[in-house]
């Protein structure tokens, strides 16, 4: 059995889980649904008056699963809507880290979450998504969906210093096909 948590940004949205094997449930977010069949289907729709009405459609694989959603603010479908949308799953280790995920050319946070924690993103576009977490090193990388993926980030933790915060620097390499992003301390992580 799996636990999902749902996140929206604003809260208290109207979440609605409808899926295999059961009757649409509503609940208002934050909200974790309990005791969901791993391997089944389940769609959620979050809404919210005043806001554009998010949905996703994810296969349940793990025991807690974590689903975060940014609402803009409007009415009806997003303006433009593009035809595909990829799951992004982002882990860390240690687990418990936030996630920050930013459009590259606009300022502000359009997704968080804790890690582990899955986002819809939108094909093409790109994103800095930063994971960092209280006496670790906070990464950043740019990525653009073009398929569903998993990233997992290895945080490093920070040094002891007099200065009150510390951002790490990130780059990323090819090798035999597997993108690896590398922090200034060791290696954040591999998309599979």
């Amino acid at each position: 059995m799996a636990n999902v948590r749902v996140l929206s940004n604003p809260t208290n949205a109207t979440v609605v889980l409808s899926g295999s094997n059961i009757d649409p449930e509503t609940r208002t977010t934050p909200w974790t649904f309990t005791a969901l069949e791993i391997g089944e289907t389940h769609t959620f729709t979050v809404s919210k008056e005043g806001y554009i009405t998010e949905s996703a459609t994810f296969e349940i694989d793990r025991e807690e699963e974590t689903i975060g959603f940014t609402l803009e603010e409007g009415s009806g479908d997003p303006p433009n809507a593009p035809d595909e949308y990829h799951r992004l799953r982002v882990t860390s280790e240690p687990t418990g880290a936030y996630v920050h995920i930013e459009f590259e050319d606009e300022v502000g946070i359009i997704h968080q979450g804790i890690t582990p924690v899955t986002f819809n993103l939108i094909e093409g576009l790109g994103y800095f998504v930063s994971v960092g977490k209280n006496c670790y090193m906070e990464m950043t990388i740019h990525y653009i969906p073009w398929n569903d993926e998993s990233i997992n980030f290895v945080l490093t933790k920070a040094a002891t210093t007099s200065t009150s915060s510390m951002q790490g620097t990130t780059s990323t390499r090819y090798t035999s096909g597997t993108k690896t992003t590398t922090g200034t301390q060791g290696t954040a992580g591999t998309l599979r």
